[in-house]
């Protein structure tokens, strides 16, 4: 049905809504008056808006037949020579249709247009003259493969701690026991990894870096009361933990060189407060490393390179190694996260000596940051690490490869749970 427009008929619109007796007769009317076929719902909002504009307008049945009480009415002989004609009704309709029928073929059109635009673009590429097109063709394998130095981060091991589990809501467990589990399935995932990088490298030589916290001490005095060793004990047991594993190296993986980078951690020693200039002497894990070194002093595989200071450096190729275990930086949290603190020493111990890459350990969070690398830990998760709102990680350790030809290559982890 048609819109009702009354401009202009307004007056004679309300002279048909006083003077129709019933709804039929209404619309019938203002068809007449309209010349086009209406509804009584086009009928009745046509009024409403009426009324908006004129709010002293009655509602509609109330207006409805409101003059006819007492008469018949009968449709004067003026209204039925005005009645609309049957073909004229139908010639709107038809027009109406034609009018609809229009604009549909004007969309089909269009969408006709656009296929055909996107044929001719498909077209065109096709035509295009690939003859200067830089074209792949797969390279035959290599038999000659690259050196490659592989790097294994031993930290944060803490081997005498204990994690009870109901400390950290069932997340983690670990004692002695464990430790030991762990660090075999340390020493296990560096062989399953080198043989891995094996099919594209050739790689003889390990730098297994012993980056101190392998045991954990009594530095404050609840580790009294819950570590289930003694620091000379743990140390003891550390050490054989070591030696195990690099017998398993060099024995049944492969390794032709062994190198071993060694500096100290802050729980390591033997004093409550840390030493800055004696640290080194004041180290079980130093002392450790020496009698590694005394037991190794006869098999030409093994070096050892033990500092005597906060920081170790080694050369593999042209990459330089910082060694530190990571307690000098100083991160008390942030958004940021240990990136922005970590890159600020690096550009400063940069001045004084620059390194490819830094390695660091102390934060039990592993994560490669390019230019240094961060290891995890062994014992994993701990009351501490909660306490410190530490990001949750599963016990785990650093490994990446130094390529003779592209420097360190990108760092990947080794689970040991």
């Amino acid at each position: 049905m048609s819109k009702v427009d009354w401009a202009g008929k307004r007056d004679e619109f309300l002279q048909i809504l006083r003077t129709s007796a019933t709804r039929d007769e209404l619309v019938k009317r203002c068809c007449v008056l309209q010349r086009q076929t209406v509804s009584y719902d086009a009928v009745s909002r046509a009024y409403y808006r009426a009324r908006v504009a004129d709010t002293s307008l009655p509602p509609i049945d109330e207006y409805l037949g409101s003059d006819l009480e007492g008469e018949e009415y009968t449709i004067a002989e003026d209204d039925e020579k005005d009645q609309v004609d049957p073909r004229e009704i139908e010639v709107g309709r038809l027009r109406r249709k034609l009018r609809d029928a229009r604009a549909t073929n004007k969309r089909f059109l269009k969408a006709l247009d656009e296929a055909e635009e996107r044929l001719e673009t498909v077209l065109a590429i096709q035509d295009i003259d690939d003859s200067r097109a830089v074209k792949v063709v797969p390279k035959k394998p290599s038999k000659k493969k690259r050196n490659a130095v592989a790097v294994a981060l031993a930290s944060d091991w803490h081997v005498e701690e204990t994690v009870d589990p109901d400390t950290v809501n069932g997340r983690n467990e670990y004692n002695p026991d464990i430790a030991e589990k762990r660090a075999a399935n340390y020493f296990e995932a560096i062989a399953w990894t080198l043989e891995h990088n094996r099919h594209s490298f050739a790689i003889d030589t390990l730098n297994l870096a012993l980056m101190g916290d392998l045991i954990t001490g009594y530095i404050h005095e609840e580790l009294e009361e819950t570590n289930a060793m003694s620091p000379t004990e743990a140390i003891l047991f550390c050490q054989r933990l070591i030696i195990n594993g690099m017998d398993f190296l060099l024995k049944d993986c492969g390794v032709k060189q062994l190198v071993v980078p060694c500096v100290y951690g802050n729980h390591g020693r033997t004093t409550k407060k840390r030493r800055i200039k004696s640290g080194a002497k004041n180290s079980y894990e130093w002392m450790m490393y020496h009698q590694l070194n005394q037991h190794y002093r006869n098999d030409k595989r093994v070096e050892f390179h033990i500092a005597n200071g906060a920081h170790l450096y080694t050369q593999i190729y042209d990459t330089t190694i910082r060694w530190h275990h990571g307690d000098d930086i100083r991160y008390y949290g942030g958004v940021s996260g240990l990136s922005l603190p970590l890159f600020k020493a690096i550009d400063k111990w940069d001045d004084f000596r620059h390194a490819d890459v830094t390695c660091i350990g102390h934060y039990h969070q592993y994560w490669d940051f390019n230019k240094a690398v961060c290891n995890g830990s062994l014992i994993g998760y701990s009351p501490y690490a909660l306490h410190v709102k530490a990001e949750y990680q599963e016990p785990k350790q650093a490994f990446f490869l130094v390529d003779e030809k592209r420097g360190r290559l990108a760092a990947s982890a080794l689970y040991v749970e």
